[in-house]
């Protein structure tokens, strides 16, 4: 009940988000809408799930077990190269696809990394919480399925950039991130993977 009650909540949140990137015309305003409506859910994610987030670390590092480190410098690794060669392609492929024109805003760089970088930061602990832990259950038998579905929603979610290689790449990106977490049963290593994803849409 409280995934689903979360879930709700969340899709619920992004609604309004998309609804004010069509509605609101000063940008100022649309920012600190879409900053505050993340850092909200990003309080409720930590409420809702903060005995997740210990379960998570407690498999990743369990207690009284040598840490196996040069295993985690490999998967981060292999995070970081994953998460840029898909960044890189999405940005080499969005440039033939169709996508609607959006204002451009000239921002102080404070503004800048409060507006834009922030919410992209803190957006993986709360998607991967909303779109791959509530949504798909790795003991399914139907988890296949189930990694779609997300996938839909997690690209749905994204329609808000007004791009269709913004979609597209989101619904990949869910695929290899539900497929991560089906895998790895931990919600810290899609977490890891989606935000080495964010940070380099950035940097690209």
């Amino acid at each position: 009940m409280k995934r689903k009650a979360y879930l709700f909540i969340v899709l619920a949140a992004f609604a309004v988000d998309f609804l004010a990137s069509l509605v609101v015309k000063n940008m100022i305003v649309l920012l600190s809408t879409s900053l505050a409506i993340r850092l909200f859910l990003l309080l409720l994610t930590i409420v809702f799930f903060h005995d997740v987030y210990a379960t998570s670390f407690r498999r990743a590092f369990p207690k009284g077990q040598p840490i196996k480190w040069l295993g985690q410098v490999y998967r981060l690794a292999g995070y970081i190269l994953l998460a840029g060669a898909v960044q890189f392609l999405a940005h080499q492929v969005n440039g033939f696809l169709p996508a609607l024109p959006t204002p451009e805003v000239i921002l102080p760089k404070w503004q800048v990394v409060i507006f834009q970088i922030v919410p992209l930061l803190i957006a993986p602990f709360i998607e991967e919480f909303a779109f791959r832990f509530v949504l798909i259950n790795p003991d399914s038998s139907h988890v296949g399925r189930q990694i779609l579905w997300s996938s839909l929603f997690f690209a749905l979610m994204h329609t808000g950039y007004l791009s269709v290689g913004e979609v597209l790449f989101a619904f990949i990106m869910g695929l290899i991130l539900g497929w991560i977490y089906s895998r790895t049963r931990n919600i810290l290593d899609s977490i890891a993977l989606h935000f080495f994803a964010n940070f380099f849409s950035i940097a690209i």
